[in-house]
């Protein structure tokens, strides 16, 4: 049989059981992760893509993610001191599940980007977490071709073909100009500003292809002459 002194050394060694396990449930809460993501492996200027993040274990807490142009200046240490783009500031409402939140983005330039981001408390100085990442968005892929007859007989029609492709969506400005030794100007504007210019193509928008537009043309004055095709942005 059990004495009280044997019962009360019973009782303190269950109390200091208890106190254990308690101590070890506590210290298995996970601190919030971040792991971004981006919806395309290769950014393309003016293509939309996908921007955001898998957060883990951030139930209650704040999710903030920011984008800027890479360059000396690196990620804020809070959400406040970083001068990006704000795409997402939200709630995480999940307390241990994983939980996925992206939007959509466009980059308007190809260039070097980096994205930063933060899981915070109550205030968007009290970081829990961060992750950041730095990614190049290429150029679209574009092809122009343009071709007409070496020579043309004075008022005698002609036809000009131009061949244009596009991986997201260009215009295609197109100008029959008199050689004067320079070559094509710099872009379509200069091209229209041009003495002498003929506007063969203009506001063709292009997108995927190859497409073709064939146009008849004549010319009463004999000499020398540039056909000039640019892409640009559709604006």
């Amino acid at each position: 049989m059990l004495n009280r002194r044997s019962l009360l050394a019973l009782a303190s060694t269950v109390v200091a059981l208890a106190a254990l396990a308690l101590a070890g449930e506590a210290s298995a809460v996970a601190a919030p992760a971040i792991e971004l993501t981006r919806g395309a492996s290769e950014p393309v200027e003016s293509v939309t893509t996908q921007l955001g993040a898998v957060v883990s274990n951030g139930g209650g807490d704040y999710f903030i993610l920011k984008v800027k142009p890479t360059g000396g200046e690196a990620c804020g240490a809070n959400p406040n001191a970083d001068s990006g783009y704000e795409l997402i500031g939200e709630n995480v409402t999940s307390a241990s599940n994983p939980v996925s939140i992206s939007r959509n983005y466009t980059f308007q330039l190809a260039g070097d980007y980096r994205v930063c981001a933060w899981v915070t408390g109550e205030s968007t100085e009290d970081v829990l977490t961060s992750a950041e990442a730095t990614f190049h968005v290429r150029q679209p892929h574009l092809t122009l071709s343009v071709s007409a007859p070496a020579t043309a007989p004075p008022n005698q029609t002609f036809q000009i073909a131009t061949t244009a492709k596009a991986e997201t969506e260009r215009s295609v400005w197109e100008y029959l100009l008199p050689n004067t030794g320079d070559g094509c100007p710099a872009n379509a504007n200069a091209a229209y500003r041009t003495s002498g210019e003929r506007q063969i193509l203009g506001t063709w928008r292009v997108t995927g292809g190859p497409f073709t537009e064939t146009k008849n043309e004549s010319l009463s004055t004999p000499g020398v002459y540039l056909l000039c095709a640019y892409f640009e942005y559709p604006n």
